[in-house]
């Protein structure tokens, strides 16, 4: 049972862009640390959803303080505890923002954490959701080192992976993300549900199995939340205990049983083929067999997944055509499952301890975290070479296929080289057919110069020529002007001398010699008017 009044707190409908999930238990010393680190985001436009899970302490009166002096806080209270998956499910189902965030009562954010992580979601549409590394600190905020909290730094502080590759790291290293920093999309919340029922120790780590199945996630690479792990007073929901260890085993049996369930044939092989007993596994008969076989071998609490494979292939060995894929690809019969069951799984292993003996358990967590942390090591050194090799791998593919261009490249250039030294050749030949027309142009120009100089001199001449010409012509018009002149008073002359004629027809015998004369004259006279109208 729970009471709540948020109903009558949202007359109106809110939709904020954020709805940021916080439970709280038990936690009064640092849940107004918690509180406060979401208030103060720099993404402003979020809900805070608080599920107080049946605390017996002051949390709620911490929290209600809160909320009197901000509206974005909505309270819910559980009367009685009921366990991680359902206070954080009964804050999923009141969600209205488009992302939902997850934040635990004892850590604590940077200021930057959900709008970093916001931004990235709204440019990268194919990403589900967005984690962040975080910085392990204990209770008075000091930062650990990775042998005081169990390697959470180094598990939860990962590169990126494609989905395929998450999943393997999940089964091969435990849960290799970090719930307080997720901000997944609520509509793939709303496809995979929410946080199973019944999980107490990792329940987590089975949503995001089920996240992973649906889409892929991306981590950024800063340190954008606090992660508190307890030292000195009360210890983290995941210490390691005799019951803690017995229960999450428990809980990983019951995870290990449909890890691979729904999980698409292409994703399975891309995270998983590296391990394939049989590598040409391609029909689904084929891929369920290889599960047995991951889960046998590869799955970081080994009994419990040894657990797992027996049951599925107790399963298939009792299914006609699973049987015969058994033994075909694998060699693997009733008898090959018979001799598995000697080996001890449920009581002698060291990841079942026996509750009577504390000593006995505590010796042997410390010896398996000595060992996961050391395979942790050998795993993240692996998974470098991976990376490496692929980086390898993609550098000679690459140089591959830039020698084969290179030597596509060489030929075209051979072929131009020829086309090249021919085209010298024809340029040659052209360039001394052109400096033969060179030298013919420049006797040519020579000649032509000289001719230049010839008519620059003959126009030269004919100038002086048309000048004594037009000076000629200006004298010989004042010539005709002076014999037109002439010519006119000859013409008054002659009629004078005709009328004097007629009188001196009478004096002719006086004046007959001067007569002679005139007519020698008028003679002389017309010679003259000749010459001058030939000019």
């Amino acid at each position: 049972m729970f009471y709540s009044d948020f109903e009558e707190e949202t007359k109106m409908p809110y939709h904020p862009k954020v709805s940021v999930i916080l439970t709280s238990y038990n936690k009064e010393k640092y849940i107004g640390k918690a509180i406060e680190s979401v208030l103060g985001q720099t993404l402003e436009d979020f809900e805070l959803i608080i599920v107080d899970d049946g605390s017996k302490d002051d949390s709620i009166d911490v929290i209600e303080a809160y909320k009197k002096k901000d509206c974005r806080i909505k309270t819910f209270y559980l009367e009685e505890n009921e366990g991680i998956p359902s206070a954080h499910n009964m804050a999923i189902s009141m969600a209205s923002g488009e992302y939902l965030a997850m934040i635990d009562c004892d850590d604590f954010w940077e200021k930057t954490k959900l709008e970093k992580q916001i931004d990235f979601l709204k440019e990268n549409q194919q990403y589900g959701a967005c984690f962040s590394w975080i910085k392990v600190v204990d209770e008075n905020e000091n930062e650990l080192l990775s042998e005081q909290c169990e390697n959470r730094d180094i598990m939860w502080n990962s590169e990126n992976h494609t989905q395929g590759e998450w999943l393997r790291l999940l089964f091969t290293n435990g849960c290799v993300l970090g719930n307080p920093s997720m901000v997944v999309r609520k509509n793939i919340i709303s496809q995979i549900a929410s946080y199973s029922y019944g999980l107490k120790q990792i329940q987590d780590y089975e949503l995001f199995i089920r996240i992973l199945k649906k889409c892929n996630v991306y981590i950024i690479k800063e340190k954008l939340v606090n992660y508190r792990w307890f030292i000195e007073s009360e210890k983290n929901t995941s210490y390691n205990n005799v019951e803690n260890s017995n229960r999450t085993n428990v809980e990983y049996f019951l995870i290990c049983q449909s890890f691979f369930d729904y999980m698409d044939a292409k994703i399975f092989k891309e995270g998983f083929s590296n391990y394939f007993i049989f590598s040409e596994a391609e029909e689904e008969s084929e891929l369920l067999c290889e599960q047995i076989f991951l889960l046998n071998s590869h799955f970081f609490i080994p009994s419990v997944g040894k657990m797992a494979a027996i049951q599925k292939a107790y399963k298939y060995l009792n299914d006609d055509h699973m049987r015969q894929v058994l033994r075909k690809h694998y060699n693997y019969t009733s008898a090959s499952f018979s001799e598995n069951l000697k080996t001890s799984l449920l009581y002698d292993s060291k990841y079942y301890a026996p509750i009577d003996n504390n000593t006995f358990v505590a010796d042997l967590m410390q010896q398996l975290n000595i060992e996961k942390a050391e395979h942790h090591k050998a795993v993240v050194y692996i998974e470098e070479l991976e990376i490496k090799a692929k980086e390898a791998t993609k550098l000679i593919d690459e140089y591959q296929i830039a020698h084969e261009n290179s030597k596509n490249y060489i030929g075209e250039l051979e072929i131009r080289a020829k086309e090249a030294a021919e085209l010298i050749n024809e340029y040659r030949i052209a360039n001394k057919n052109s400096k033969d027309y060179i030298e013919e142009l420049e006797i040519k120009m020579k000649e032509a110069v000289k001719l230049i100089d010839e008519y620059q001199i003959a126009n030269e001449n004919l100038k002086n020529y048309v000048n004594e010409l037009e000076v000629k012509a200006k004298e010989a018009a004042r010539l005709i002007n002076e014999y037109q002149s002439i010519n006119e008073n000859s013409k008054n002359y002659i009629e004078e001398l005709e009328t004097k004629s007629r009188q001196a027809d009478k004096l002719i015998s006086e004046y007959q010699v001067e007569y002679e004369n005139s007519k020698m004259y008028i003679k002389e006279l017309e010679e003259k008017l000749k010459e001058a109208s030939g000019l």
